[in-house]
């Protein structure tokens, strides 16, 4: 019996699998969906991988044609606003573009057809732009003025650097010449149409649109060259069914553009990264981001989600309900301004796709996954916009608290003293990862404050406070380096030792909830609460993974219960009485059931000094980290609602 191809990559190194792979004549997709495998279970380095998706395929075809397109090299620029003042009557807003979307001058755009149609491969200072109209994609890579058109290569173009080197236009992987198996650093772009970018980005770059450049129609047909070139169909897809494809590391996935105009946005894993695939149907644009934002770290990591309320925004983050574009801009919310970590994503047709990824696994509608058994979770931000230009944030320890005057006394580490601080009815209170109230926290107990400003570094009212729970559920776990159980201590590092070591004493009041008990072991990763008295301090509880999950569940489903009884908390921050209008500003804690309400709703809204009213909802919208309700209230009540009246108010 023969063995199969499995076990005979399984008693081989790397290099002579290697070496093997290049003389294969042809491997049925089936069988290289087996070695793909295998190769990932003998822990195949990434570079090894690659070559594997560039070259093996069923069957390697390939057709030079390095006159057939001629390349535009660095043409002058312009701006999108000017260059649709020149070409208006030839312009249209459903002109497809390559948009970059980062970078000198906040990105730019490019038409089809008035460049990448004539000009399938544009080599400029901004970057490399490349067009392949049968296989369906664009993409960009680092800036030059060395490449050019050159064939085709199993139905993907080929590129082609003065060097001799040749590129998959695709993946941007060298597979022959003196760069073979480098590959191009790509750019951030998407597709997208004309008339959408110019209206959101009008002063961003274009190409000056000189007479020269006469549009024409994008292709209708398939170029002859390029489909003789095209390995077997992998059939688990139609050939030009339209997807958008991720490779991160050995893994590479598909995502058909059909399961995304149902399910606007995936959470996804591919090779290890946590990934969001965005999906804007005015425009049939698909683009992939990594769950956190590109140059900050606060949130760690953001849930974006489908929501409406602004239309050319329509994706959400559920940390801060900040408002995101497909481009992967936040323009709404705390977070406007910060962008999200682009990652490589192509739409393409799927036999293109596949023939540099054979092995890619397709996503499935199946897979969907869905947040309503997730548990409500709060989450601090910080920022450098508006109000957040004036917020200190630091640790410390309450020293007191005074409910009723509204007051805390918190020392406070950045200054090294105690301060008087007022907190507000919007003030936010995180909890054992969930949302509480001031009396949850105690005296000596360490915190995490925000602190607003009176312009001159005095801190005035507390924005957010937050127990240790809730901040290591923000970010990541204690990991123990040291304990001595007989002498109560316990030394924690922050996960890869960012931060200083944490010296605790452990005594006979702390509580032990984990699976071991009190029998630690260094590396074991813990939550911990704990009080200080100045420098010491001292652990009141230690939590696996576990038993925080359960804690933080059982806070959130006491809230989801309150809120079902008594409604939610708001602030009156604006009367209108000659329109029989005001504004209640929801405290973040309740925002999140705050955004399911609609215009026309009608709601019941009780305070101390009208009682009980009922009110129609006019506009709800985002306002930073909370929900700003407008209502149309009856005359009568108008007289007893001021300005600062706290109220709550619930669905009828």
């Amino acid at each position: 019996m023969k063995p199969r191809p499995t076990q005979i990559l399984a008693g081989l190194k790397p290099a002579k699998i290697a070496e093997i792979v290049s003389d294969l004549p042809g491997v049925s997709p089936p069988v290289l969906l087996t070695v793909m495998k295998t190769i990932r279970a003998l822990a195949v380095p990434v570079g090894l991988a690659l070559l594997f998706s560039a070259n093996l395929h069923a069957q390697v075809k390939q057709i030079e044609r390095p006159a057939f397109f001629k390349t535009l090299i660095n043409p002058t620029c312009s701006h999108c606003i000017d260059e649709a003042r020149r070409r208006s009557r030839e312009l249209r807003d459903d002109d497809r573009v390559l948009a970059w979307i980062r970078g000198q001058y906040d990105g730019g755009a490019v038409p089809f057809r008035f460049f990448l149609v004539p000009y399938r491969v544009i080599s400029d200072s901004y970057g490399v732009w490349v067009y392949d109209a049968d296989a369906g994609f664009v993409r960009g890579y680092e800036p030059s003025y060395d490449f050019s058109f050159h064939g085709w290569r199993n139905g993907v173009m080929v590129i082609q650097h003065k060097d001799g080197t040749l590129f998959s236009a695709l993946s941007g992987v060298a597979f022959d010449g003196p760069r073979k198996g480098t590959t191009l650093k790509p750019l951030p772009i998407i597709e997208t149409d004309w008339g959408y970018w110019l209206k959101a980005y009008p002063k961003t770059v274009a190409y000056e649109m000189f007479e020269k450049y006469a549009p024409l129609a994008l292709p209708t047909s398939a170029n002859a060259d390029s489909v003789s070139t095209r390995p077997p169909e992998d059939k688990r897809l139609p050939s030009d069914e339209p997807v958008i494809g991720l490779a991160v590391g050995t893994q590479a996935r598909a995502y058909p553009l059909s399961v995304l105009a149902t399910n606007q946005v995936i959470r996804d894993r591919v090779g290890g990264q946590e990934v969001v695939v965005l999906w804007y149907a005015p425009t049939k644009t698909a683009a992939i981001y990594a769950a956190r934002m590109e140059n900050e770290n606060v949130p760690e990591r953001l849930k974006l989600e489908k929501n409406a309320q602004i239309p050319t925004a329509p994706f959400m983050d559920k940390e801060t309900f900040s408002h995101w574009t497909v481009e992967g801009r936040a323009v709404e919310g705390p977070l406007k301004g910060k962008t999200l970590a682009w990652l490589p994503g192509v739409q393409c047709k799927w036999f293109a796709w596949v023939a540099e990824y054979p092995a890619t696994e397709i996503y499935s509608a199946a897979e969907k996954r869905t947040e309503a058994s997730e548990a409500m979770t709060a989450k601090l931000i910080a920022g450098d916009r508006l109000d957040w230009d004036k917020v200190v944030k630091t640790t410390g320890y309450l020293v007191k608290q005074d409910g009723a005057g509204h007051l805390l006394t918190v020392f406070t580490d950045h200054d090294k003293k105690e301060q008087q601080l007022l907190f507000t009815p919007q003030t936010e209170f995180h909890v054992e990862g969930g949302w509480g109230s001031v009396e949850d926290f105690k005296r000596q107990q360490s915190v995490y404050l925000l602190a607003t400003t009176d312009g001159k570094s005095n801190l005035v009212a507390v924005h957010a406070l937050a127990d240790d729970l809730s901040m290591q559920a923000m970010s990541r776990p204690y990991v123990i380096r040291e304990y001595e159980k007989t002498g109560g201590r316990l030394v924690f590092v922050d996960e890869k030792e960012r931060k200083a070591p944490v010296d605790l004493k452990v005594g006979a009041e702390t509580k032990f909830l984990t699976a071991q008990g009190d029998a630690l072991q260094t590396g074991m990763a813990l939550y911990c609460n704990m009080t200080r008295t100045g420098s010491e301090r001292e652990a009141i509880e230690l939590l696996d993974a576990a038993a925080f999950e359960a804690r933080r569940n059982q806070r959130c489903q006491r809230q989801q219960s309150d809120l079902k009884k008594s409604g939610l908390t708001a602030t009156v921050v604006e009367v209108d009485a000659a329109n029989h209008r005001t504004d209640v500003m929801v405290r973040r804690a309740d925002a999140w059931y705050a955004r399911f309400l609609k215009v026309n709703d009608s709601v019941t809204v009780e305070s101390h000094a009208s009682g009980k009213t009922s009110c129609t909802v006019v506009a709800a919208h985002p306002d930073y980290s909370r929900i700003r309700i407008r209502l149309e209230i009856p005359n009568p009540a108008l007289a007893s609602i001021h300005p600062g009246t706290r109220c709550r108010f619930s669905p009828k």
